[in-house]
């Protein structure tokens, strides 16, 4: 702890590094004091006044990121954030943790939680979307964010501000680069006293890139045609988008209607069944209302409906399986100022979700196949019920929460919040938050704080699914002993919950320079993980374990795999310090983030999620630096160089593997506001070391990263503003 206390003090003078984004034009005011924030707290909208470590990202700063994808230009921008490789997921890490779907972060838009209930948590539509035109800016909560938005939000929150009334005009874009990579979109914005209206739609192809045969690639591919997943041809980012959006504002009733729907196919350029290629189909309504009562009280509500269609297939095309899920539900949020007495504000709320899962997606499937074998070919017209993806399921959860902001004086402000939440499956949680902000003066502010975060295990261990996948879900826990196979019943699944302490310091020298550094220590305990019950012959399927009850084992690997909570607790800590910089015509933002693990207890470390055999962050690189600089010129064009060096980083294996230095550089020229011309060049440098992956099982050959960096590619794009 001392090391960690020496290094954040040191970071105030010797770490320049990111943390403010830049909005339109190069204005010394950040993007969060721009913005009205709502990610972290409903009281409390203001930038320096927020409880938590948030970064906002523009849509300019996604323009010329040189990103492909939505979770790359978050690495790029984000201390606190790093994509991490899965072997069939790609994974949004906070702070040293990198789990194994993305169910333990929430994804949210325009405030409205999206994420799926059963299985992955945060959209892959959303979070991996190879398009961010549409985003008028992204929210990021670096640390919990429970104690206002509910499960989910255990490791971070990303809220993603699409562009509604922020854009006016009709605007055209096409791009069209390397490997096969083209897009379009159209979108139309009207703003009058009246009324606001929005249209975006677009399509995006992306062929991909052939990846190395090297490190994660040269496992077996269980599928049927055998060989290394290397041997399948797998293509690094192919996809294939399509984005429809709409927004509607009346002003004089206080309304706000959103439409959402998003089409996306992937390729799972690391996964090693026949079933390689991921579509989601996501389609979101909400409607909004804001009621004024006075000065001091009002009352939001929003009711929302949406539905998620999974679709899975090999990579050359043949359909594997299937699933949908849909969620309907409300949030209300009463405000007041000057609440008993003056200078306190409370926000008082509840939310409510209606989930249903396993239904037939559009395709009429709810299936899923790992090896299209003989047997699933002839019983194919049977899959739904040989091969169960998610068994029906109807859930009901709903939360209260409270929070207040009381300000004593011009120098301090308390703040605290609860949330309890109730849930069929993990039974209930109680979230907190509290803390201090103290301002001396207009160049220093300083954020005290605790909060509490949490996530209950996905809806999957209840309902059960991933027939003949080997899944055991917690009804069958009891039945295991009795199996004949050796081993003991896994106990119910509790909620995993952290403990996150936070120092923040933010200082003002002037209006061209400013500082900002946080301090973090995080409790994380009852890890939810997961565990499997191997045959006797593994890595070599046969024979495979007898059943369990109604459940056969896992096709291709012959065994089971659960959910549980990993023994004791793991401790962890670090900073993330910044500076940004304004000269003249040039912006620069530079950042570097440092995390550690203080301590794990035994349980934690071998075999675990989260940290290696030795005691280091999993496949999460524990030093990171970013340099994001953009230079305008007076004739109207931009020029800008986003820089990220990720030092040695520790794989599933405890092997220490080296990090890239990834460099992305963007050329912009504006013809009079109406046609912007832009050249993209990702990967500048050619970096090619194994990138990191989590959850990659083998041997040192195969666990030490993956091929999935880019070799150096560009687009080119151009945009006609009328």
């Amino acid at each position: 702890m001392l090391r960690l206390l020496f290094l954040f003090i040191l970071s105030f003078f010797i770490f320049p590094l990111t943390v403010r984004a830049e909005g339109s034009g190069l204005s010394f005011l950040s993007l969060e004091e721009l913005l009205q924030i709502d990610i972290a707290s409903y009281v409390e909208p203001h930038a320096n006044k927020q409880p938590a470590s948030i970064t906002v990202i523009s849509n300019n700063q996604l323009r010329r990121s040189g990103s492909r994808l939505l979770t790359h230009a978050l690495t790029l921008y984000v201390p606190g954030y790093f994509f991490v490789d899965d072997q069939d997921d790609m994974i949004a890490g906070f702070r040293g943790l990198a789990p194994d779907n993305n169910a333990k972060v929430m994804v949210l838009v325009n405030g409205i939680n999206m994420n799926i209930d059963w299985f992955w948590g945060a959209n892959d539509a959303l979070i991996n979307a190879i398009n961010f035109d549409w985003i008028d800016h992204v929210e990021v909560i670096r640390g919990p964010g429970s104690v206002t938005l509910g499960q989910g939000a255990l490791l971070g929150a990303i809220n993603i501000v699409t562009k509604g009334k922020a854009f006016t005009g009709n605007r055209i874009s096409a791009r069209t680069g390397k490997d096969g990579y083209y897009h379009t979109s159209y979108e139309y914005g009207h703003n009058s006293d009246d009324y606001n209206a929005y249209l975006y739609l677009s399509k995006t192809l992306y062929d991909g890139q052939d990846m190395a045969e090297d490190g994660w690639l040269l496992h077996a591919h269980s599928g049927i045609g055998g060989g290394t997943i290397a041997d399948h041809s797998p293509k690094l980012n192919k996809a294939k988008s399509i984005m429809l959006l709409g927004a509607f504002t009346h002003h004089p009733t206080g309304i706000d209607a959103n439409f959402l729907y998003a089409d996306q196919t992937k390729d799972l350029y690391n996964f090693w069944f026949d079933r390689d290629r991921f579509q989601e189909r996501l389609i979101s309504i909400d409607v909004q209302h804001d009621k004024y009562f006075s000065e001091n009280l009002s009352l939001a509500t929003t009711v929302f409906y949406s539905q998620d269609d999974f679709s899975l297939f090999t990579n050359r095309g043949q359909r594997t399986g299937g699933t949908r899920e849909s969620r309907l539900g409300t949030k209300v949020v009463m405000n007041s100022s000057d609440f008993l007495f003056e200078g306190n504000k409370i926000a008082i709320g509840f939310d409510y979700r209606h989930i249903e899962s396993g239904k037939n997606n559009y395709k009429g499937d709810n299936f899923i196949t790992n090896t299209l074998d003989a047997f699933t070919v002839s019983t194919f017209a049977q899959s739904n019920e040989l091969r169960t993806w998610v068994n029906k399921n109807t859930t009901d959860e709903w939360g209260i929460f409270g929070e207040d902001f009381y300000t004593f004086n011009e120098i301090f402000t308390a703040f605290a919040a609860f949330r309890y939440d109730e849930n069929p499956g993990w039974g209930n949680h109680i979230s907190s938050r509290l803390g201090m902000l103290i301002t001396p003066n207009r160049q220093n502010n300083i954020r005290l704080s605790y909060q509490n975060g949490f996530r209950g295990t996905v809806g999957l261990n209840y309902s059960g699914g991933h027939k003949r996948d080997g899944f055991l879900d917690e009804g069958h826990f009891d039945m295991v002993s009795s199996a004949g196979f050796g081993e003991e019943n896994p106990k119910k699944v509790k909620p995993e919950e952290i403990d996150s302490y936070e120092i923040e310091w933010s200082y003002r020298y002037n209006k061209q320079i400013k500082t900002s550094s946080v301090l973090f220590y995080n409790v994380i305990k009852n890890v939810i993980d997961v565990g499997a019950f191997l045959p006797e012959n593994w890595p070599n399927p046969i024979p495979p374990l007898p059943n369990i009850g109604d459940i056969p084992s896992g096709d291709g690997w012959g065994g089971f795999w659960y959910y549980k909570n990993n023994k004791g607790q793991v401790e962890t800590g670090g900073f993330e310090a910044s500076l940004m910089l304004e000269i003249e015509n040039i912006k620069s933002t530079f950042s570097h983030s440092y995390v550690k693990i203080i301590s794990a207890d035994d349980d934690q470390k071998f075999g675990s999620m989260y940290v290696t055999d030795s005691g280091h962050a999993k496949a999460y690189p524990e030093n990171v630096t970013r340099i994001n600089t953009v230079y305008q010129f007076e004739n109207q064009s931009t020029v800008a160089l986003n820089y990220l060096y990720y030092y040695r980083w520790y794989s599933s294996r405890d092997n220490k593997s080296t990090g890239n230095h990834l460099v992305n550089v963007v050329f912009e020229h504006n013809f009079d506001n109406q046609i912007l011309l832009s050249a993209h060049i990702n990967n500048l440098l050619n970096e090619d070391e194994l990138y990191p992956m989590n959850n990659n099982p083998g041997g040192d050959s195969t666990s030490d990263g993956t091929p999935s960096l880019e070799s150096r590619t560009f687009w080119v794009e151009v945009d006609f503003s009328f």
